[in-house]
């Protein structure tokens, strides 16, 4: 844009500011949003050609991005959500309906920002799906500021923050830090009203979120972390040291926390087999099929691991555990997986087929215990004849105020076929009987059992039966 077009375009935004009136304490929300709307269509009817012409400027309605700066701008509105007030949504689509949780609602359709961000140059990632067993967002990071008053005169220079400083943390007593988000972009999902469509679930699927702060499988942006809403909700609310009016006008800018176009995900294949005099050999491989580590040990792989992510660099791990190694040392792998799975280390993706979620051999040791669930799954106990291994299904009724306090009836699970026929047929009586029996095992087997064997004892039983818990004898 040439110095004299951008003369105009600030002397014309400057007579909209100075024309426009200040939004009264009494308006109603839709009189200020009307108001709203009106004042953002005028500011695109201001745009001059030299921008619209632009093959590498993207113009949609309240929005624009920038390929050459790598920017995308859009407007929302302020909800001037009340001081200390729970806030679970940063930015919302205009048609959520959660205003009153939220920071913003923004005139730009979910959809076309995310159109925008793909624009610019970014991929879009995935959101948590824990149903698929996806427990990390995945995406590219961006930064995201709020900027405020729109228009901005030389009268009122315009403020920029990041949009993390308006959510006070009650743990910390701190303004959030300013880590970023994932552009991991709504999925596709089939409309409430024809399952037959599939829609952006962000602009027709409440809550309508376009930022998030908990891991929302919706949202276009997530955190940079896990973070589940029940926990988010009791620790975060607004920042009362930043407040804008109700009904004000912003300016949300976002961009790559890389404009020199590198990635900020390392997707990583770790492969554990066994080693020949007992043990495991780890091996890495990075993208493009890259080496980074052969045959090594544990203390190999950790430091691989460090290397990388000092390199400022999001680990997102799949495992595949070999079919000669033992439970016992599938246990000890997962575990040691579990202890530096976090926001700072690796971040551990869905399984491949053929394997469980690795946290299944690291269970919560209370289910372990009948009298520690909530409810009670069905149990398999495997026997190994140190050739063979078969299972016995147990089904559990708890009976109150009797002895023996569990009821247990037994069914022979010899073969993979014969374990998911007696799951399917048992659970069918039980539902007609009027009882639940969650669709979940619990699994006692020997340590010395292979992953190859104990994964073809389930392999059938686990597409009825998603929910496993392996104990392994410590």
């Amino acid at each position: 844009m040439s110095r004299i077009a951008i003369t105009r375009h600030m002397l014309t935004l400057s007579l909209l500011a100075a024309l426009w009136p200040l939004s009264g304490r009494g308006d109603s929300a839709d009189e200020i949003r009307a108001r709203n709307l009106k004042l953002v269509a005028e500011l695109r009817a201001a745009l001059p050609a030299s921008v619209l012409n632009d093959p590498n400027v993207l113009v949609l309605p309240g929005l624009v991005a920038n390929r050459t700066r790598k920017t995308v701008r859009f407007y929302a509105e302020s909800t001037g959500i009340g001081e200390a007030e729970p806030v679970e949504f940063f930015i919302i689509a205009h048609n959520s309906g959660h205003d009153y949780e939220a920071l913003a609602v923004s005139f730009a359709m979910p959809s076309d920002i995310h159109r925008a961000m793909e624009f610019v140059g970014l991929p879009a990632g995935t959101p948590v799906d824990p149903k698929n067993l996806r427990m990390w967002p995945r995406g590219e990071r961006v930064l995201i500021d709020f900027s405020w008053p729109v228009p901005a005169t030389k009268l009122k220079k315009p403020k920029q923050i990041p949009v993390e400083h308006f959510i006070m943390d009650g743990r910390t007593q701190k303004p959030m830090k300013q880590e970023g988000f994932l552009f991991v972009g709504s999925r596709m999902s089939p409309s409430l009203t024809d399952s037959n469509e599939m829609v952006y679930a962000a602009d027709k699927i409440a809550p309508n979120s376009i930022a998030a702060n908990y891991n929302e499988p919706t949202t276009v942006f997530d955190l940079t972390r896990r973070g589940s809403k029940s926990e988010q909700y009791n620790h975060l609310s607004s920042n009362p040291e930043y407040s804008i009016a109700r009904g004000s006008l912003i300016e949300v800018l976002i961009r790559p926390k890389y404009t020199d176009g590198r990635a900020h995900i390392e997707d990583l294949r770790l492969t554990v087999t066994a080693a020949e005099r007992g043990g495991v050999l780890y091996s890495l491989k990075g993208a493009s099929k890259r080496t980074l580590l052969t045959d090594g040990s544990l203390p190999a792989l950790l430091a691989t691991f460090e290397e990388l992510a000092v390199a400022d660099k999001d680990l997102y791990v799949t495992l595949t555990i070999g079919p000669a190694v033992a439970l016992a040392q599938t246990r000890k792998v997962c575990a040691a997986l579990t202890a530096i799975e976090g926001p700072d280390g690796i971040r551990m993706e869905p399984p491949p087929d053929g394997q469980l979620y690795y946290q299944a051999f690291v269970p919560n040791p209370e289910f372990r215990e009948r009298a520690k669930r909530f409810t009670q799954p069905w149990e398999l106990h495997i026997a190994h004849n140190g050739k063979n291994i078969s299972g016995r299904l147990v089904r559990i009724e708890e009976r109150r105020d009797e002895e023996p306090q569990w009821q247990e009836t037994s069914y022979p699970a010899r073969t993979a076929a014969e374990l998911a026929k007696t799951l399917v047929r048992v659970s069918a009586e039980q539902r007609a009987a009027g009882a639940f029996i969650p669709p979940a095992m619990v699994v006692y087997v020997p340590g010395d059992v292979t992953h190859a064997a104990f994964m073809d004892l389930i392999a059938e039983a686990r597409k009825t039966h998603p929910l496993i818990h392996v104990f392994v004898p410590d």
